[in-house]
């Protein structure tokens, strides 16, 4: 809950609603319009800049793009796949009960799994995400006794330091998503360990000039995906997650 708070003052999306709240407050005594309209601007401003096709892709772009696409692997021990968002609902098929962020995961951990019959599927994550994420594998045709879910992990870097004695020295195939990858990688090699990163899902242009300059709700959430990725990497290396025996 608090974290969710916090973040109306770190993502754009969150600093512009917080500026437009403030407006409406500041707005209802003449005494305080004028602050109002500074906020009612901020808030506009924010739409303007980070809503903007060109920054949005820019911004996410120096994440997807870090750790390029590996077209020939080696023969894989694991397949180790971070659980994205999904939820069991009797209502929907079982695809659907994953978001859109944790299919391309999905679907890559198949491909792989198909390509490499003697690799292990383990689905890391916590809550109900990880079991869907692996029923869904097992559904796509991967055999269940293929497949582990590790739910105790609350945070990536629990994933690592939970999985580090199983994936040492071994080779192993590291999927998640392309802008979440740069921190995956940090705390997996922080550990010690070699990952061959996997990335998938990828949301931004290479060119960023294709995508429109007009501010969309669309280009916002993709500046506050890159935001909030920039904050966890700050986070994690002031944290001294970024290597063995270091963390705070």
């Amino acid at each position: 809950m608090i974290g969710e708070f916090l973040k109306l003052f770190v993502l754009p999306s969150g600093v512009m609603l917080a500026a437009l709240l403030a407006a409406l407050v500041l707005a209802v005594s003449w005494r305080t319009r004028r602050l109002a309209a500074v906020f009612a601007i901020l808030a506009g401003g924010a739409y303007l800049v980070f809503g903007n096709g060109p920054v949005a892709h820019w911004l996410l772009k120096g994440l997807e793009y870090r750790y390029p696409v590996v077209h020939e692997l080696p023969p894989l021990d694991h397949i180790v796949v971070l659980a994205a968002w999904g939820i069991p609902d009797p209502y929907v098929t079982v695809i659907s009960q994953a978001s859109s962020h944790a299919l391309p995961r999905v679907t890559e951990a198949v491909y792989l799994a198909r390509n490499h019959p003697g690799a292990r599927v383990t689905v890391t994550g916590a809550g109900t995400s990880p079991g869907v994420m692996a029923e869904i594998i097992e559904a796509l045709g991967v055999s269940a006794d293929r497949i582990r879910v590790d739910e105790s992990s609350s945070s990536t870097y629990e994933s690592s330091v939970h999985l580090e004695a199983e994936l040492r020295d071994s080779t192993f195939a590291l999927v998640t998503s392309a802008g979440h990858m740069p921190r995956t990688m940090m705390v997996f090699e922080g550990q010690g360990l070699d990952p061959i990163p996997v990335p998938t899902g990828h949301l931004s242009y290479m060119n960023i000039w294709e995508s429109s300059i007009l501010p969309t709700p669309t280009q916002l959430h993709l500046s506050d995906l890159a935001v909030h990725e920039y904050l966890g990497l700050t986070w994690y290396r002031w944290r001294g997650r970024d290597g063995p025996g270091r963390s705070r």
